[in-house]
């Protein structure tokens, strides 16, 4: 099996971009990523796969916020309130990749800049915060093993390039909203 390594954000796709033919491996859940194990990836698949995973993508977003040296100040609302909002903008995946300049959206990330600022919690925090999460999900995508082949290799590719900028635009519109707050 030939390997294609490539490295995003330190985190190595040797694993998952194998190009080889991959074999299916039985499924216990609806959402389980070895129900696709082998075959040709589609983004709706994809956004599924993250819709659906969004409570332990976002109890893995807390988990490395927690950890993350500095984050005292962000950390000053309840586990269970800091979980439900990253979990609503995971489970919203699917509108962000789809149209990332949505109106919708900015006014969501405007209103979350808004808000850290009342808060009082220091704009770097914030940017951390919404980095921490892009990297936790592209992260657990690369653990599921989605990208086994060269079609789907070049699909984590074309992925990884709209979560950027879905997350990039995120941090725009969180930005303007926390200096909007005075």
């Amino acid at each position: 099996a030939l390997v294609l390594l490539v490295v995003f954000g330190g985190i190595s796709l040797a694993k998952a971009v194998t190009l080889s033919v991959g074999s299916a491996v039985p499924s216990p859940g609806p959402y389980d990523i070895h129900n696709f194990a082998g075959a040709d990836m589609d983004m709706n698949v994809i956004i599924a796969l993250v819709e659906g995973h969004s409570h332990l993508l976002a109890q893995k977003w807390l988990e490395r916020l927690r950890k993350e040296e500095g984050m005292e100040e962000y950390l000053i609302h309840p586990d269970a309130e800091l979980h439900e909002r990253v979990e609503h903008a995971y489970r919203e995946i699917g509108v962000y990749l789809d149209q990332p300049k949505h109106h919708v959206i900015a006014g969501h990330f405007r209103q979350t800049g808004r808000d850290r600022r009342k808060e009082g919690v220091p704009l770097a925090k914030v940017i951390r915060a919404i980095q921490l999460a892009r990297s936790t999900l592209w992260q657990h995508l690369l653990e599921q093993g989605l990208f086994d082949s060269t079609v789907n290799s070049y699909l984590a590719l074309n992925l990884y390039r709209q979560i950027v900028a879905v997350f990039d635009n995120a941090v725009l519109h969180t930005i303007e909203g926390y200096f909007e707050e005075k």
